[in-house]
């Protein structure tokens, strides 16, 4: 790994605080007998956390590597040798993304795919070819980070590496 950022939208000892407290809640609603909907609320409320409690961000000799939660449900590859420009930015999560997580909006006024986690900083990439996040295709995408220019700065290490023309004549 070249580079590796874990940001957590809330600090992990919280998390299973919270985890345990909705747990309790979940074990005593089963010993009454008659709250099944507010138990299954709480295992959902406990979930939340799992899944959507982090991000860490990984650059390797290829590939930027993004993946939420604990359990690593949503993971995206965003290959280096794709990779036009790269930008330190400050953004608006909630004005322009809705908040923050995986999230379209507006950014320069073209449509982008935002990961974020917390904070208003990150990185702007710029693809090459259009890349696919769940039902949209982008050329933009801003990753969120608590130290944008050493994200950034990896990036262009890893460039200087990978020769930008990948295809291979046989």
């Amino acid at each position: 790994m070249i580079f590796r950022e874990e940001v957590q939208s809330i600090h992990w000892l919280f998390t299973l605080l919270i985890v345990g407290l909705v747990m309790i809640a979940v074990i005593g609603a089963f010993q009454t007998k008659e709250a099944e909907i507010p138990a299954l609320v709480g295992v959902i409320i406990a979930l939340v956390p799992i899944l959507f409690g982090r991000m860490v961000i990984d650059i390797d000799s290829q590939n930027i590597i993004i993946r939420f939660g604990y359990l690593k449900w949503m993971e995206k590859n965003i290959p280096i040798s794709g990779i036009t420009q790269v930008e330190v930015i400050t953004y608006r999560p909630i004005r322009q993304f809705g908040g923050w997580g995986i999230r379209c909006g507006q950014f320069g006024g073209e449509r982008t795919v935002c990961f974020s986690m917390r904070g208003s900083k990150g990185i702007l990439v710029v693809l090459s070819d259009y890349t696919k996040v769940w039902f949209m295709k982008t050329k933009r995408v801003i990753i969120g980070s608590q130290m944008p220019e050493k994200l950034e700065e990896a990036i262009h290490q890893v460039r200087s590496i990978v020769p930008h023309n990948s295809v291979h004549k046989v």
